[in-house]
């Protein structure tokens, strides 16, 4: 829709533009792409992925921050508190907690588990 010059509103972690083609534009194509390929990651289960997730929500998490102190510091001086903090502070914790285990599977199903015979 850029490409055909169609502006459009995106708005994501605090970061809004109408313009998909400016400097805010291009940072949050590069946030959507890249969230988009962290689950495509974690829903195909790959090892790098939890690792990934604990990454982004650093990230997210800085960049939601930094929005509310640029709106408290710049013109309009108002408080907004960014939820997603919220939601980014379980997705962390969920991420750390089962990164142990993701990454340690050694690809065991039901179907591959060794019979242990009765006597």
């Amino acid at each position: 829709m850029g490409i055909l010059r169609i502006n459009f509103t995106m708005s994501f972690l605090g970061l809004a533009t109408n313009e998909p083609f400016s400097t805010t534009g291009l940072v949050l194509l590069i946030l959507f792409a890249a969230k988009g390929i962290l689950a495509l990651g974690l829903w195909l289960e790959k090892t790098w992925a939890v690792r990934a997730a604990k990454i982004d929500a650093i990230l997210s998490a800085i960049i939601c921050i930094g929005t509310m102190v640029y709106i408290i510091t710049g013109p309009s001086h108002s408080f907004s508190f960014r939820l997603e903090l919220i939601v980014l502070v379980f997705y962390f914790i969920k991420m750390n907690n089962i990164q142990h285990d993701w990454e340690n599977f050694n690809g065991m199903t039901t179907e591959n588990l060794p019979v242990i015979e009765a006597i």
